[in-house]
């Protein structure tokens, strides 16, 4: 029994074992654990400017460093504000 099969011969199995489904138009109350047939897009950006929810910092250390350093603050922007 063959315990590790390639890539190309388990997507030739999943696919020889799978059927595709029809789509069908049903009410927006009944869509739960449903997926969507289609993308749909909004025609407006939302929200309307940029923004990041998580901002930070990232360093790597190397072996040269020999104490943490600190950072500091030099401005807050809240979502929606602009620097």
């Amino acid at each position: 029994m063959k315990i590790m099969i390639e890539l190309e011969e388990a997507l030739e199995l999943v696919l020889s074992r799978i059927q595709p489904v029809g789509t069908e138009i049903i009410s927006l109350k009944d869509v739960y654990q449903r997926v969507l047939a289609v993308d749909v897009t909004s025609q407006i950006a939302m929200p309307p400017f940029d923004r990041s929810p998580l901002d930070g910092y990232a360093y790597l250390a190397t072996a040269c460093d020999s104490q943490p350093f600190q950072l500091d603050v030099v401005s807050e922007i809240p979502a929606g504000n602009v620097f």
